[in-house]
């Protein structure tokens, strides 16, 4: 335990993320804004996560771990929620990066605007070998992300967020029959009691791997946004109902796996990553060298794929 009170409380749920925690974890013990704990949620990780963390406790006071059997993503993030001493819950991924003025930031735009319930910002996305993909910079005022939201997209990444600790409890925490889209409810549940926008700087960076639990429950994934969109509309009072949104990450089909692989050699090359995009353009040869896609892409810039809005998890 910290001899101070912590302004900020970083709830991290962790399953198996042996290969990324340890650097996630130093990203947030490195932050400028020093008043924190560190919540670490081990969700019954069979691959040494624990271990890893235990560690980084015995090293610096300011990281607790919570362990328990495995229960899902969901439960981790409630758990942390509930144990959090923080009046700000700052959310963080195992597998992600966050800049070292991110909760400087956050905690600023915060403090200056009580109105303001729920704060994320820019990002990079990164992929399994830390490689730049893109940068995305989401819409900043309340009324445009709230319109993302309604369609099913997320407007603010779900490990780059800051909220208010006090307000996500007095509106029930994250819903486990969100599945998949646990953050994008939160959202559109706090918009009903407050303001969300986000930081127009890039604060953390996001990993987008081929493996991750999202990427495989795609489809899943997919209906849930769509299904929690059109709940939030109704309870709103939008009698039409939102379009299924674009898929998060590939489909498990070849022609969604080529399309993500050139949307990702585009965007990587506009950011000026010329070797990661021909590692991706070589990527969407081979899933199919005649696919149409492929060669759709090359000849029209493929520019709706690269900017898909879309928040990677």
């Amino acid at each position: 335990m910290t001899a101070v009170q912590p302004l900020v409380s970083v709830v991290m749920p962790v399953f198996d993320a042996a290969a990324w925690v340890e650097r996630a974890a130093a990203s947030i013990l490195a932050q400028t804004h020093r008043n924190l704990e560190l919540i670490a949620v081990d969700d019954g990780s069979r691959d040494g996560s624990l271990a890893v963390l235990e560690r980084l406790a015995r090293s610096d006071a300011r990281v607790r771990v919570l362990a328990r059997p495995h229960r899902g993503v969901i439960p981790a993030r409630n758990e942390g929620l509930r144990e959090a001493r923080g009046a700000l819950v700052a959310c963080m991924d195992a597998d992600d990066v966050s800049l070292r003025h991110r909760l400087e930031r956050q905690v600023a735009a915060l403090a200056s605007d009580p109105g303001l319930v729920c704060l994320g910002g820019a990002f990079e996305v990164i992929d399994a070998k830390d490689r730049l993909l893109n940068r995305w910079t989401p819409p900043q005022d309340h009324d445009a992300i709230l319109a993302m939201a309604l369609t099913g997209r997320s407007p603010i990444c779900g490990s780059n967020a800051t909220f208010r600790r006090d307000t996500a409890l007095a509106i029930g925490g994250y819903d486990e029959d969100a599945v998949f889209v646990e953050d994008l409810d939160l959202w559109l549940r706090l918009a009903t009691v407050g303001r969300l926008a986000n930081l127009p700087q890039v604060i953390s960076q996001v990993r987008f791997r081929d493996d991750s639990q999202s990427a495989i429950e795609q489809p899943r994934q997919v209906a849930s946004a769509h299904r929690i969109a059109n709940r939030a509309r109704a309870r709103l009072g939008i009698r039409e109902e939102a379009d299924e949104p674009p898929p998060y990450r590939p489909l498990p089909t070849r022609r969604s796996r080529q399309e993500f692989a050139l949307g990702w050699a585009i965007s990587a090359w506009r950011v000026g990553q010329r070797r990661t995009a021909l590692a991706y353009a070589l990527r969407a040869l081979c899933i199919d060298p005649l696919g149409t896609p492929l060669w759709n892409g090359i000849a029209r810039g493929f520019g709706r794929i690269a900017t898909r809005s879309v928040c990677p998890r």
